[in-house]
């Protein structure tokens, strides 16, 4: 139930991880800055575990690559996040989507149905909660379209899901 926004940094501006093991839920990661993997950035020590539920990772850029996400070593597997806009692309290297997650261009390897999608959303801002979110604006394919698997009773606003027929796809509901 966190927000990693505009930060800057060589690898990894919203999370740099090397070893271990991460759980992130109802995380949004947006407009952040490195020269690779300037939303994650899953570094060179191998063993390193990253899982991933209802994430939105928006806007990220970096200068070489993973603009989203860079996987050097290591597992990043996702479930019900969004991966959008990043640049020059969304994902270094093909990433684990263990549920239905949405990319905005190819880089991720989510298969058909799941690459190259609009995901309407709105902007970083303040949408009721504790934190900056960004929510998906109507029409957005991440409405109501979550896997069942792993999906919080709440968003990170701290609000019920699922709303509608099923959880929404990223951190808010």
């Amino acid at each position: 139930n966190s927000t990693m926004y505009n930060n800057g940094a060589s690898y990894g501006a919203g999370i740099d991880h090397d070893a271990g093991n991460t759980t992130l839920v109802n995380v949004t990661l947006s407009g952040n800055s490195a020269v690779g993997g300037a939303g994650i950035n899953q570094g060179n020590s191998p063993g390193g575990v990253i899982t991933a539920t209802n994430v939105t990772l928006a806007e990220n850029v970096a200068l070489f690559a993973g603009g989203s996400i860079w996987t050097q070593s290591g597992n990043i597997s996702l479930i019900n996040t969004i991966v959008a806009n990043g640049v020059p692309d969304n994902c270094r290297s093909p990433i684990a989507s263990n549920g239905f997650s949405l990319s905005s261009d190819n880089s991720c390897g989510f298969g058909i149905n799941h690459n190259n999608v609009s995901v309407k959303l709105s902007p970083l801002g303040n949408y009721g909660g504790p934190t900056l979110t960004r929510v998906p604006l109507s029409g957005s394919p991440a409405i109501d379209s979550a896997s069942g698997i792993g999906c919080p009773t709440t968003d990170q606003r701290g609000k019920h899901r699922p709303v509608g027929l099923a959880c929404d796809v990223g951190a808010v509901e």
